[in-house]
């Protein structure tokens, strides 16, 4: 049975971490500049309505240990930065604190980082979208 996702708020308000373990969890120990990817799963019931039909997805990573960087792309190669001056990128990273986003099913995550031994945690739950 998958896990819906169920917002947790701290006492002063703030959307915490979800209640519940995840169903659906994938984990890597990568290493320095080879890439990794996994797909976005169907199926994951958001209510009474199938992920399949809403295709909505709460996906939250977190990288061990603290002070790596992951870097991720959404149906792309995902890249490292280069120099000190900003860029356009297709890549966000995923730093010390859990990171959540909404992804469609059926999307593919890519994930890279420039140091090995870096573990990396993925976890999905459906989500309450309109």
């Amino acid at each position: 049975m998958s896990i819906q996702y169920k917002v947790a708020k701290d006492s002063n308000g703030k959307v915490g971490d979800p209640a519940y373990t995840s169903d659906n969890k994938y984990s890597a120990s990568l290493e320095a500049n080879v890439h990794t990817t996994v797909t976005v799963p169907y199926g994951i019931p958001a209510g009474s309505i199938p992920a399949f039909q809403k295709n909505t997805v709460y996906t939250q990573m977190t990288v061990m240990p603290p002070g790596a960087a992951v870097w991720v792309c959404v149906n792309g190669t995902a890249s490292i930065p280069a120099g000190n001056s900003l860029q356009p990128t297709n890549s966000e990273v995923i730093g010390v604190i859990p990171m959540g986003r909404i992804y469609q099913a059926g999307d593919v995550l890519d994930f890279v980082s420039a140091t090995g031994g870096v573990d990396l945690s993925v976890k999905f739950y459906s989500a309450n979208g309109d």
